[in-house]
Parts: C-alpha cells; sequence; structure tokens
C-alpha cells in the first residue's frame, strides 16, 4: 500500500470518530474550510494547525505524518 498522504489520514481519523467537518474544527480549534483544505490536499500542512488537529483526535503528530 502506497503512503497515505496526511489529508487522507486526517479524513480517516476524522470519520472513525464520526465527527463532521465543522464539529472536529470546532474541537480542533480550527475553521471547517481549513480542514476541508487540508483533508483534500488543496493546502500543505503547517504543523501547528496539524497538531491542533492530532491532539484534538487524540494522536500523535508523529502518527499523521510518518511514512507507512
Amino acid at each position: 500500500m502506497p503512503p497515505q498522504p496526511i489529508g487522507a489520514k486526517l479524513r480517516v481519523l476524522r470519520e472513525e470518530r464520526a465527527l463532521g467537518q465543522k464539529e472536529a474544527a470546532e474541537l480542533a480549534e480550527v475553521s471547517p474550510w481549513t480542514l476541508y483544505c487540508l483533508e483534500s490536499g488543496k493546502r500543505a500542512p503547517y504543523m501547528p494547525t496539524v497538531t491542533k488537529i492530532a491532539r484534538a483526535y487524540g494522536v500523535s503528530v508523529e502518527e499523521l505524518v510518518r511514512e507507512e
């Protein structure tokens, strides 16, 4: 299996937690637009934002950025 881009990982983690984008964005204290852009690959990951999302999802930043 090829490495998953961070956006795909974010989407999978959000869906595993049964969260909509708006709910997840509120939980992570980011805008829904930011979360959408990250998940769709329209925006490059900005580490402080990725850190907030990782914390909200209860995973480490390393888990998000690690290539499998």
